[in-house]
């Protein structure tokens, strides 16, 4: 029985169990990824901006000036909300496992960046645009090549 079909037919399941079973799944996949000789490359997170990026852009309340705000929720705020698949990453230790963190780029180490010097990096509230897409990719074969 698949982890997916698995948590489709047990609606009994507790959150837990099914964190349970979906990273024993992404574990086993892993693992046999790793005993047949392959490099795995797993990416971390990326940051969510928590509202879309218009909202970010064109601020157009009434009690605060319109501005751009370059910078979104805190990276306090990206750890919590994903303290569980970074934990699991962390502790995923072999030589064949290339790690590609995201927060170092897109935050300024306090807040997650909504914009950099060539424009805005994110599509809407949880994914990146061709901007954002490109940095990322930029560290993917960065990491490749080492």
């Amino acid at each position: 029985l698949s982890p997916i079909n698995f948590l489709k037919n047990d609606k009994n399941i507790s959150d837990q169990e099914k964190l349970e079973v979906y990273l024993g799944g992404f574990k086993s996949l892993i693992d046999n990824l790793i005993e047949n000789d392959k490099n795995v490359y797993i990416i971390y997170p990326i940051p969510e901006i928590v509202y879309p990026i218009d909202k970010y852009i064109f601020n157009n309340t009434i009690l605060e000036s319109k501005k751009i705000k370059k910078f979104g929720p805190s990276v306090q705020y990206y750890m919590s909300r994903n303290d569980f698949i970074i934990d699991f990453i962390e502790k995923n230790k072999n030589e064949k496992i290339k790690k590609i963190t995201t927060i170092d780029l897109f935050s300024d180490k306090k807040n997650i960046k909504i914009i950099n010097e060539n424009g805005a990096l994110y599509f809407d509230n949880n994914h990146v645009n061709l901007t954002g897409a490109s940095i990322l990719a930029d560290k993917i074969i960065k990491v490749a090549y080492e």
